[in-house]
């Protein structure tokens, strides 16, 4: 028996990229992601006695696994320009399977209760674990046009987050942690603004609309997402063939209730724990910087 407490997952992505323009208004391009993850997870363990086993633990346990991984993608993407103020295009970003098999798994169990008398004292055991996570594919669609010195923007991006079915942990004794997730197909729509000060300088503005992925069924303290709105602000300098993007943004999570049974089915009749409680005032503030060069 499982329930998450703690993800905390790190990508590094390398994406080299070949873009062609085939006319004057069509422009194709592809390229390669390369992916580093580096995660760590944490769950609790719902400790249940052996069927007719004389132990009786006086908590639940813990554990923790640690591991990084490379693993490969690729994206491609369609841009054209139907006036020359208006524009369109298209992007496709493929999944990125991650499959960890030298993580390293540290279990804390508790101490326990013999029954008829005794004790048996807590233990820390170190493994190794392994598991899959799976980045999911991403379609953008979007359109802009041109006002003067404006540009306004809006886009859908659909998110294929149903092939995060479970949270698989499997331990080199045989031994395995089973979360279901079902997470949801979902689409985000994003509206944007920029005005350019000159040559250099663009300024931008912008709002998100992300609907959650997570059912009602699945929601845990793991990933406590809700529908989300975000509000975005940001700096655009181009020197000639260099690029640097700046922006800060705001998310506001909606808040989230929920009351489920956590992990698989528990054995010999004991009854399933439950999760209940209310994710609330939920928000972040998100900074990041791109930077481009064109050969």
């Amino acid at each position: 028996m499982t329930g998450g407490t703690k993800a905390e997952i790190i990508t590094l992505t390398i994406n080299p990229n070949i873009a062609y323009k085939v006319t004057d208004k069509l422009s194709v391009a592809a390229g390669v992601d390369i992916q580093n993850l580096d995660v760590t997870l944490e769950n609790k363990l719902k400790m249940f006695p052996s069927e007719g086993g004389t132990v009786m633990l006086n908590s639940d346990g813990n554990s923790e696994l640690t591991a990084d991984d490379w693993a490969y993608g690729w994206n491609a993407a369609i841009h054209y320009k139907i006036t020359e103020k208006w524009k369109a295009g298209i992007s496709y970003r493929s999944k990125i399977k991650h499959e960890i098999d030298d993580g390293t798994a540290d279990l804390s169990l508790p101490e326990g209760e013999i029954i008829g008398g005794g004790a048996v004292p807590a233990m820390n055991i170190k493994r190794s674990g392994s598991t899959e996570l799976t980045l999911p594919e991403i379609l953008y669609i979007g359109t802009s046009y041109e006002i003067g010195k404006f540009t306004f923007e809006v886009d859908g991006q659909w998110t294929g987050w149903s092939s995060y079915d479970e949270l698989k942990i499997e331990f080199e004794n045989g031994d395995q942690q089973v979360s279901p997730k079902d997470w949801e197909d979902v689409w985000a729509i994003r509206l944007g603004a920029q005005y350019s000060v000159n040559k250099i300088l663009d300024l931008r503005l912008g709002v998100i609309r992300d609907n959650s992925p997570i059912p009602d069924e699945t929601v845990d303290p793991l990933v406590p997402s809700g529908d989300r709105w975000l509000y975005a602000v940001g700096l655009g300098f181009n020197f000639d063939r260099l690029t640097i993007d700046v922006a800060y943004n705001y998310l506001d999570d909606e808040n989230r209730k929920f009351d489920n049974e956590v992990g698989k089915e528990p054995p010999y009749g004991y009854t399933a724990p439950e999760l209940t409680g209310e994710f609330k005032d939920v928000d972040a503030h998100i900074f990041g910087i791109n930077v481009s060069y064109k050969f």
